[in-house]
């Protein structure tokens, strides 16, 4: 997994764009050689031949020894705690920059 965060000109980050590697998805939906989608997919291989699925593993993910092991969707459990993170950090700053304003 890469990640790199997105920052304001103040140096502040402003998101965090995520990516895996695409062999991720296979184990999260349970696909694998003999295991297609229901629809299947082409791509080039690397002399520049075009391959397909094959029409007898369509319909197969998730099936025999390729179980679906769903870790994409662990992420999700964990956004709402960086979000209230986030949000004490910046009410935070918020009341620390009132009192800069309010000194007399």
């Amino acid at each position: 997994m890469k990640s790199k965060p997105h920052k304001t000109k103040d140096g502040d980050v402003r998101s965090v764009g995520f990516s895996f590697l695409r062999e991720g998805i296979y184990v999260h939906k349970g696909a694998g050689k003999g295991m297609g989608g229901l629809k299947g997919s082409s791509w080039l291989d690397k002399y520049g031949v075009r391959k397909s699925t094959n029409p007898e593993s369509l319909g197969k993910l998730a099936t025999g020894n390729r179980k679906a092991k769903p870790w994409f969707d662990a992420l999700d459990k964990d956004l709402p705690e960086l979000g209230d993170i986030v949000a004490e950090t910046y009410a935070a700053r918020a009341i620390d920059a009132t009192k800069l304003f309010n000194k007399q």
